[in-house]
C-alpha cells in the first residue's frame, strides 16, 4: 500500500464519502529498466454522471509560476492511459495547492482548475456542516472528514482559521490575562 500525505488522504476520503470510486498514487508510463514516468495523486469517478476527476495536490510554498509548470507536466497524461482507468464521458482536472490564493486567479492551463487548500476545506465544510455527527457521524473509515464534521459541530479551532465561511475578527480582551476574543456574527467566543 502506498503512503499518502495528509492532504491526498483527505481528497480521497472526500470523494470515496461522495460515493466516487476512487483510485490514489496511480503510476503510468512504465520505464523499460523499472519505475514509472509519473503519479496520479487521486483519480476519482462520478458513475453516475460519467465524470473522472483527476486530482493534484501540494502544499508547497512555491511561486505560482514553478507551480503552473509543474502541474501543466503532471496533467500531460495520455487520453488512452485515462480510459484504461474508468469508462469516463468528461474529464475534470483539479489542482488543491497552497494555503492562501493569489489576489489574480492562477492560471494553469488545459481546463485545470485551481483551488487553494482553504477553499477545498470550505467545500468539505460546507457539506458536513449540514449533517448533525449526533445522527448523521462521517464513517469512521474517513477519519480526517470525521475530524473535520466533529470540529465544524463542537466550535473547535476550524471556526478560527476561516473554514466556516462566516466573518471573523480577533482582538485582545482588556482581561489581565489577555486572552484572545473571537469575535463573530450574534457570538463571542473565549480561546
Amino acid at each position: 500500500m502506498n503512503e499518502l500525505n495528509f492532504l491526498e488522504q483527505l481528497v480521497s476520503e472526500w470523494y470515496s464519502f461522495l460515493e466516487f470510486d476512487v483510485k490514489t498514487n496511480v503510476r503510468y508510463g512504465k520505464r523499460p529498466k523499472g519505475g514509472f514516468e509519473k503519479e496520479m495523486d487521486v483519480v476519482a469517478f462520478d458513475k453516475k454522471d460519467g465524470i473522472l476527476f483527476h486530482i493534484e495536490t501540494s502544499t508547497d510554498a512555491e511561486p505560482w509560476d514553478a507551480r503552473r509548470e509543474r502541474f501543466r507536466k503532471k496533467f500531460e497524461i495520455p487520453e488512452t492511459y485515462y480510459k484504461t482507468l474508468f469508462p469516463y464521458q468528461r474529464i475534470e482536472r483539479i489542482v488543491v495547492v497552497g494555503l492562501a490564493r493569489p489576489r489574480k486567479t492562477p492560471d494553469f492551463g488545459s481546463g485545470i482548475k485551481v483551488l487553494s487548500v482553504p477553499e477545498f476545506m470550505r467545500e468539505i465544510a460546507g457539506r458536513l456542516r449540514q449533517m448533525n455527527p449526533l445522527r448523521e457521524a462521517v464513517p469512521e473509515k474517513y477519519p480526517l472528514l470525521r475530524a473535520v464534521q466533529f470540529g465544524i459541530r463542537t466550535g473547535g479551532c476550524l471556526g478560527f482559521v476561516g473554514f466556516t465561511g462566516e466573518p471573523e475578527q480577533h482582538q485582545k480582551a482588556d482581561n489581565p490575562g489577555k486572552e484572545r476574543i473571537v469575535q463573530r456574527p450574534r457570538e463571542a467566543i473565549e480561546v
